[in-house]
């Protein structure tokens, strides 16, 4: 499946929340409490826990769909031997957990994710902790219950991951798709997603930005010193390249949890006004598509949680609504906005694993690259990248465009190889001729929509989009 092609609810700006720590608040009463203030704070995705022995209930799920809510569910094992001893890895009971699966396939859920943080070793029984072939072992409980979950016509989610894990994520990530690769499991993944855990951490929000290319200096285990590694806001970019790595093409990232935490921080830890300016700027970025296509939501953790539980300073509201920081008022006035219904860029091929690969880019495989042979993609709009970066000034204007004709969009001459058609915004600078004649040579269709001022190209792509007319 395509990014595009993943459910989405209506009227989404992305922003979301997990749900209370746990599985008790789905009665009715909770319903009608929390569905309106979610619709205020203009929430479109909800994570919600439940065991694999209980679906959420068909009522809760329908009054938070009516609020054009998408529900993400998390399902754990509920009575495993590392259950049984405080840890949540062991096997599921796979035929409780395909009736419920069923329950809510029924009540049109989409999304369930499949346990919680397998790389934190409170997760598991001490004895299970210690044995060799952590990352198999796990796969040997994950790979049944996500066919199931795929049988069942639903997109399973592979479990989010503990960036401060004792097993570090990164490398869980990458074991864990090389053997459900190795198991014969490509074709769930092609339909799957990924579940992460971008916790901003008490760092600006650009941390880690630009991924491992960006920041090859980061090590497993170790501080960055003055570089900057993948645990921050901006980890789904570190994930993003994994995934196109061993899986050939990007996967949906599900945040399962993420945001600014008051308790999550070095030193003193957030002030209540600084967590809420964070959080806003987490959902305007959202909301107005400056974040990578494969992130799908946010899950802003927690929306809230009786005062016993211990993560109950880190939620946003107490249990009967009542509002515990000021976060939940600077959302509720952020200007809301739809993000964009076509996603302006998403890779198409896996990325090398050398560093030099530049900018971002994908890179095909060279037995795509031939001048006059098949080429899978369509029309490619290709976008300018300078010295400087990415000019938010051209992903802007070609909005109506993309959403007009639905090319595949970047910022590679390589990928725009693949292409039957080309379209390049923007003048010279920005492209360069020589650009414009590769893509020629290698039996591309190509054209220049590049007007003598901005405002000109401007108008010639929302002329053309307003049209459907290929600018000729």
């Amino acid at each position: 499946m395509r990014i595009e092609e993943y459910p989405r609810p209506k009227n989404d700006t992305g922003v979301g929340f997990h749900y209370f720590p746990d599985a008790a608040h789905t009665g009715r009463e909770d319903v009608d409490r929390w569905a309106p203030r979610l619709e205020e704070l203009g929430a479109s995705w909800l994570v919600i826990q439940t065991p694999p022995t209980r679906p959420v209930p068909d009522s809760f799920l329908q009054r938070m769909m009516m609020a054009d809510i998408e529900p993400v569910v998390m399902i754990g094992p509920e009575h495993s031997p590392a259950y049984a001893s405080g840890g949540g890895i062991g096997p599921m009971d796979l035929e409780a957990l395909q009736g419920t699966l069923r329950s809510m396939a029924d009540s049109g859920v989409h999304y369930i994710v499949l346990y919680d943080r397998p790389n934190e070793r409170h997760k598991w029984a001490p004895q299970e902790w210690t044995k060799p072939g952590l990352v198999e072992r796990f796969v040997d409980y994950l790979a049944p219950a996500l066919e199931i979950v795929t049988a069942e016509e639903m997109i399973p989610v592979l479990p989010p991951l503990e960036p401060f894990g004792a097993y570090w994520d990164t490398a869980f990530l990458q074991s864990m798709l090389k053997s459900l690769q190795r198991r014969g499991l490509g074709s769930v993944l092609d339909r799957a997603a990924v579940g992460m855990r971008n916790f901003a951490n008490n760092r600006h929000l650009d941390w880690g930005k630009g991924g491992r290319q960006a920041w090859p200096g980061a090590r497993p285990y170790s501080e960055p010193g003055d570089g900057q590694d993948h645990r921050g806001f901006r980890l789904y970019e570190w994930y993003d390249v994994i995934i196109r790595e061993e899986v050939g093409h990007s996967l949906p990232l599900i945040a399962c949890a993420n945001g600014p935490q008051p308790s999550r921080i070095e030193g003193h830890g957030l002030d209540p006004e600084a967590h809420a300016q964070q959080a806003v700027e987490m959902a305007r970025l959202m909301m107005v598509g400056e974040l990578l296509p494969v992130v799908m939501n946010h899950a802003f953790w927690l929306l809230a949680s009786e005062r016993s539980q211990p993560c109950h300073q880190e939620s946003w509201f107490q249990a009967d609504g009542t509002v515990r920081l000021p976060a939940v008022e600077a959302l509720a006035q952020l200007h809301r906005e739809l993000r964009p219904a076509t996603p302006l860029a998403e890779p198409v091929a896996p990325v090398q694993r050398s560093p030099s690969a530049g900018h971002g880019t994908t890179r095909p495989t060279p037995a795509k690259r031939e001048p006059n042979g098949h080429k899978p993609i369509d029309h490619y709009l290709l976008l300018p990248v300078f010295e400087w970066g990415v000019s938010r000034w051209h992903l802007s204007v070609v909005q109506e465009y993309v959403e007009a004709f639905l090319p595949t969009c970047g910022f590679s001459v390589e990928d725009a190889r693949l292409a039957r058609r080309v379209t390049i915004i923007g003048n010279e600078q920005g492209v360069s001729a020589e650009a414009s004649r590769q893509l020629e040579a290698a039996g591309c269709q190509v054209e220049r929509i590049a007007g003598s001022t901005g405002e000109e190209t401007e108008r010639l792509l929302k002329q053309l989009a307003r049209n459907k007319q290929q600018h000729r």
